[in-house]
């Protein structure tokens, strides 16, 4: 249980960050480069 929920503490952070870049990032991506 632990243990578990130390490795689900160090991975929250990266998914955080992921979600936060795909919020920020395509939005501009595809006002930039239009297809």
């Amino acid at each position: 249980m632990i243990v578990r929920f130390q490795s689900l503490l160090l991975l929250l952070p990266g998914l955080i960050g992921a979600i936060i870049f795909q919020e920020v990032a395509v939005p501009d991506y595809a006002l930039n480069e239009p297809l």
